[in-house]
C-alpha cells in the first residue's frame, strides 16, 4: 500500500542540458528529492526541525 502525504509543488529553472537529463529519467521528481535529502545541509535542517518539534511536545514526566 502506497503512503500518501501532503505535498507542495516547487519548480526549478534549469538549463537545456539538465532538462534533457531530467526528462530522460523515469522518475525525475524522486531523483531530485533523494539528491536533496542526501545533502549535509538538508540533514542539518531536518535535525533542527526535529529538535524544535521535540521541544513543543509536552513532557510526560
Amino acid at each position: 500500500m502506497k503512503r500518501y502525504f501532503k505535498s507542495n509543488i516547487h519548480s526549478l529553472r534549469v538549463d537545456k542540458e539538465l532538462k534533457m537529463f531530467l526528462d530522460s529519467l523515469t522518475n525525475a521528481n524522486r531523483f531530485v528529492i533523494q539528491i536533496l535529502k542526501d545533502t549535509q545541509e538538508y540533514k542539518i535542517f531536518k535535525r533542527k526541525l526535529d529538535n524544535l518539534n521535540d521541544k513543543n511536545q509536552p513532557s510526560l514526566f
